[in-house]
């Protein structure tokens, strides 16, 4: 999940890096976020829906669930925030919850590929798309049979 939401990141900021959201910000508030979901593309929507609650209105905004100052007071991985910066990480929020909705909701091949390319810059070929969606030799496949866990893994936050 983290991996593919810096890699959208990247992909939205690419002609602005200096004001995209910081990587320790993301990975930070996903794993907060993280609901031991069994599977990608669970874990990916709790994510993004969730990731949001946890940034404060006061300070820390975003503070670093490991390090203490001197003053016992939590580092706040969003002190450099100013107005763009913080209007850059919501904007880039919404934009992720509905890119990475396209690609959960692409019904065909190509509706996977532009959704692909679209969120994240990735060319993804036909037959990996059909392949994605269960599709063999042009016959859909079954869907709906996912392998679960029995138990997720903890997350970050409860280990």
């Amino acid at each position: 999940v983290v991996q593919l939401l810096k890699r959208h990141r990247d992909q939205r900021f690419k002609d602005d890096p200096d004001g995209k959201p910081i990587s320790v910000i993301i990975t930070t508030l996903a794993a907060r976020a993280y609901n031991g979901e069994a599977n990608l593309g669970e874990a990916m929507a709790g994510v993004l829906e969730r990731m949001g609650d946890h940034v404060s209105s006061a300070k820390p905004r975003i503070p670093n669930p490991v390090s203490f100052d001197r003053d016992d007071t939590m580092e706040d991985f969003a002190d450099r925030w100013d107005a763009r910066l913080e209007a850059n990480f919501w904007r880039w929020l919404r934009q992720a919850k509905e890119d990475f909705g396209s690609l959960g909701r692409a019904a065909s091949a190509s509706q996977l590929t532009e959704a692909t390319t679209a969120a994240l810059g990735l060319s993804l070929s036909q037959d990996a798309a059909k392949a994605s969606l269960g599709v063999v030799a042009g016959v859909p496949a079954v869907v709906g049979v996912a392998k679960v866990a029995k138990t997720a893994p903890p997350s970050w936050g409860t280990r």
